[in-house]
């Protein structure tokens, strides 16, 4: 599987390669050939991050049934059903954790370089106009996102 991913990241990255728009691009210059890759690798740890929050929430529901199992059928074939659902995501978030190892290894490889990602990072001074819908939203997004700090 390695050497199949390897060559579609061959392919992609080639696919992009000499668009950059610098004419002396550096490490830390974007190209499309980096972006490409970066966003490939990206969007498959997103993919991963949800898969594992996916996983936690059917497990806990798992749990929940466990502990009410009366014997019904129906509760059987929902234990069935979430086993499955759990078997799966496992399988998911390898293929990913493999995909992401084999992407971060290829961009090394490739651009000599450790592939690392780049958060987003809110920053509401940036914002121009400070309407009170800015005001509120700006309020509301850091409060989320100190209740995530804490969780």
């Amino acid at each position: 599987m390695t050497k199949d991913l390897h060559k579609a990241f061959s392919i992609i990255a080639n696919h992009f390669a000499g668009l950059e728009l610098s004419e002396n691009p550096t490490s830390d210059t974007y190209t499309p050939e980096k972006g490409s890759i970066e966003n490939m690798i990206r969007g498959c740890a997103v993919a991963s991050k949800r898969a594992n929050s996916l996983l936690a929430q059917i497990a806990s529901r798992l749990t929940g049934k466990m502990r009410a199992f009366t014997g019904k059928e129906v509760e059987d074939t929902s234990i069935q059903s979430d086993t499955r659902c759990i078997k799966k995501l496992q399988e998911q978030i390898a293929v990913n954790d493999a995909f992401i190892e084999a992407g971060s290894k290829f961009y090394k490889d490739h651009f000599g370089m450790t592939y690392t990602e780049n958060p987003r990072v809110f920053n509401p001074e940036a914002i121009k106009s400070q309407t009170q819908a800015v005001k509120d939203a700006v309020e509301l997004l850091s409060q989320i996102q100190a209740k995530k700090k804490v969780a």
